[in-house]
């Protein structure tokens, strides 16, 4: 167990008093401490094309430095705190990061009311937030704006924007338990429009989305009013004279203001309107089971998906405000590309005709884990898939994978910094420590399904907020990237990479007809963002918790009750990956398919 010397914590605070200084004179300081460059048995000429001109070239796993799930429970509390604070970096990602400044790809918007009810739900958690900060004196009420609970951030002091942003990150995920740990993802719920009572949801529908003239003459009914009070309450609204009609106001606002960027942008792009896409925040999650179920039923028996919107070329499909939720996109390295589809040819033929260098993951289902995890731990780890601890001997097959992998990763990272600079950025200042290696840029993880595909399902653990990217390699047919919900299928081949949000949209593959089909996946969890962890009692005797447990309302979501498949049945859907998936056949190098029912 390696100990931290008083000089070396003594130049760390001291580092980071520098940091803080130039943050507070208003330069853009990235405050992740530096560290030494890992010696990677390379020749030092190659270290720019292995790193992608990072600052820490640090590929591959190095025993002598980086920490397995198992070694770094053997740190102590102080390291495991010491670690949390000045190690791991991290700041959150927000719905308002996903929005491309790629303007020559072609873009249609998704409806507006999936906008709409998106950032409701958003300024309702902002108010709740202000407002719990305000009762529990973290800030002076003058700190907001008169009868509201929007902050004055450039009347604050420094050492007031210090506390608040802990504080925010505080309270901000400590009512939402997929926030504090992921429970097993058959059983995970999201957060949904369902957060938004049937009666609530039934006046924005009448008085705000549609305002007719009968929805007009109701408002004075005492019962509406009353309504309208209950929900301006629920929704963190300031109570002050008037405030019925004021927080009635600000819906209408909201809304004309996302319907009016929403004509604004249908004139100069095709719209998407081949589905409501509001119900993606509406249904209940046992809903959303249930369709990944039927859609991979429909698929096993061979039945057409009918109505879906089949797209060929690039494209990007965003809501009113412009944030992504599927992005198509070319990646323009056929080189880069090529490689990649040889290193994992060789290492999926390998890896298939030598058993005892097959870790776990790949002799279960094809897939294989690189880089670092956070899942269940209170520090970031090496994944056993990147340090082979099955067969020492198989790590040079890794390595000689990963730096196969470089340049595809690079032509990845370059697409995110050109198209997501506000994301991108986030994604690069995020930083798991010297506990494990830098070797895909700034996503912190990638899976490779290796001739494999997946049935329907949602990545529950993926953040939110973040895009995972599938780039398919292999001469293949069929396997097309498919999203019910939306009704669209996207026609992706080698050389191209899809970019979506696994958290919220269900998504699976149809059957390869022809061909092997692999395919590498960038992905960022949840869990990478230290501020949305629990710790236990890692902090319960020190003042400085990143988390907290305090509660505001003590309420739990309350989802609408479901309206699909039959409430007596026994078997509940699950959200499962390749249970349907005919895993022997791949194993002996057939095409992906699913088992026949």
């Amino acid at each position: 167990m390696i100990s931290t010397t008083k000089a070396s914590k003594r130049n760390l605070r001291k580092k980071l008093s520098r940091y803080a200084k130039k943050a507070k004179l208003g330069e853009q300081v990235n405050p992740i401490i530096e560290k030494e460059t890992a010696d990677t048995n390379n020749d030092k000429d190659n270290q720019d094309e292995l790193g992608h001109n990072d600052e820490r070239v640090d590929i591959f796993y190095d025993p002598n430095k980086h920490k397995t799930q198992k070694k770094s429970r053997l740190s102590t509390k102080e390291q495991s705190r010491e670690y949390i604070h000045f190690s791991w970096m991290s700041e959150d990602f927000l719905s308002n990061d996903l929005k491309s400044v790629n303007i020559s790809q072609p873009t249609s918007i998704i409806d507006p009311k999936f906008t709409f009810l998106d950032k409701f739900l958003e300024k309702r958690l902002q108010r709740k937030i202000v407002k719990g900060l305000i009762d529990q004196r973290l800030i002076p009420p003058d700190a907001v704006k008169t009868n509201t609970f929007t902050l004055k951030f450039n009347e604050l002091y420094n050492t007031q924007l210090d506390i608040l942003s802990e504080a925010i990150h505080n309270e901000l995920y400590k009512n939402d338990d997929n926030q504090k740990s992921l429970p097993p993802q058959s059983i995970q719920s999201i957060p949904t429009t369902s957060l938004i009572p049937t009666d609530f949801m039934s006046l924005l529908e009448s008085e705000v989305f549609s305002l007719s003239s009968e929805a007009n003459s109701m408002n004075s009914s005492s019962t509406r009013e009353k309504l309208w009070e209950d929900f301006a309450r629920w929704a963190y609204f300031f109570i002050g004279p008037n405030f019925r009609k004021q927080f009635r106001d600000h819906c209408r606002r909201l809304w004309l203001k996302i319907e009016h960027a929403y004509q604004k942008l249908n004139d100069q792009n095709n719209t998407f309107e081949e589905q409501n896409i509001s119900k993606i925040f509406q249904r209940n999650p046992q809903d959303k089971l249930y369709i990944a179920e039927e859609t991979t039923k429909r698929v096993v028996h061979g039945i057409d998906l009918k109505g879906y919107l089949h797209i060929f070329n690039p494209q990007c499909f965003k809501n009113t405000f412009g944030e992504t939720l599927v992005d198509f996109f070319d990646l323009t390295n056929p080189v880069a590309v090529k490689e990649a589809q040889m290193v994992v040819n060789q290492y999926y033929d390998h890896t298939r005709t030598h058993p005892s260098h097959q870790s776990k993951n790949f002799a279960k289902d094809l897939s294989e884990h690189f880089c670092g995890f956070t899942d269940s731990n209170n520090e970031p780890y090496t994944t056993a898939n990147t340090m082979s601890n099955h067969c020492r001997e198989h790590l040079g097959c890794v390595q000689k994978l990963i730096k196969g992998l470089q340049p595809l990763s690079n032509a990845v990272n370059d697409y995110f910094n050109n198209t997501y600079p506000v994301l991108y950025a986030k994604m690069k200042r995020l930083d798991l420590g010297p506990n494990v290696p830098k070797s895909f840029g700034a996503f912190p993880t990638v899976a490779i399904n290796f001739n494999a595909i997946c049935q329907f399902h949602r990545d529950l653990k993926d953040h939110r907020n973040t895009l995972c990217v599938v780039c398919p390699l292999g001469i293949f047919e069929g396997g097309e990237l498919t999203f019910p919900e939306l009704r669209l299928v996207v026609h992706v081949k080698q050389g191209y990479g899809v970019a979506f949000r696994s958290n919220l949209l269900i998504h699976g593959n149809l059957p390869i007809t022809v061909g092997i089909r692999h395919s590498v996946v960038f992905y960022i969890h949840n869990t990478v963002i230290k501020q949305k962890r629990l710790f236990k009692s890692l902090f319960a005797d020190c003042k400085m918790n990143v988390n907290s447990d305090n509660n505001l309302d003590g309420s739990s979501p309350k989802y609408l009750p479901p309206t699909l498949g039959s409430e007596n049945s026994s078997v509940k859907p699950k959200n499962h990956r390749r249970t349907h998936i005919d895993i022997e056949a791949i194993k002996r190098g057939l095409p992906a398919q699913y088992k026949k029912s």
